[in-house]
């Protein structure tokens, strides 16, 4: 007894509509829970302060001033030299309307940095013409 007479053999097929559904689902859940680290070329140190630091995160830029001498713009993965830390601030004035008043420079020195590559860092501040600089210590 053969029921399926005019009935041609169905073949099996995917439906891909539910996998990506599931898929959409956990590209969700990894894009919520990834944690939002800012890379930095430079390890350092800061020295402590008493004093809590105050101040907003909207228009900074740090300079980063390891041990031994060199710096690092936040965003940029290789240390720099006082003429290459001086071309990048410039870069960042140029894409800034009115950067000279609102943009604000933070310095973290490292506690083991010299006095001169600190002053190196304030002097290049200086001549690219910004005249907003903090330095960033941490708290004890």
């Amino acid at each position: 007894m053969n029921f399926r007479r005019n009935r041609q053999d169905e073949e099996p097929e995917i439906n891909l509509i539910p996998m990506i559904d599931v898929l959409l689902v956990v590209l969700i859940f990894l894009m919520v829970t990834t944690t939002f680290v800012k890379p930095s070329a430079l390890k350092v140190s800061l020295p402590n302060s008493k004093s809590e630091q105050s101040g907003s995160k909207e228009n900074t830029v740090s300079i980063r001033v390891n041990a031994k001498g060199l710096f690092a713009l936040e965003g940029n993965d290789q240390p720099l030299t006082d003429t290459e830390l001086r071309k990048q601030l410039l870069l960042r004035v140029q894409k800034t309307p009115d950067a000279k008043n609102k943009l604000t420079i933070l310095i973290e020195a490292d506690g083991n940095a010299s006095h001169q590559a600190v002053v190196n860092a304030l002097d290049t501040v200086a001549q690219v013409g910004l005249n907003r600089v903090s330095i960033v210590t941490q708290k004890r």
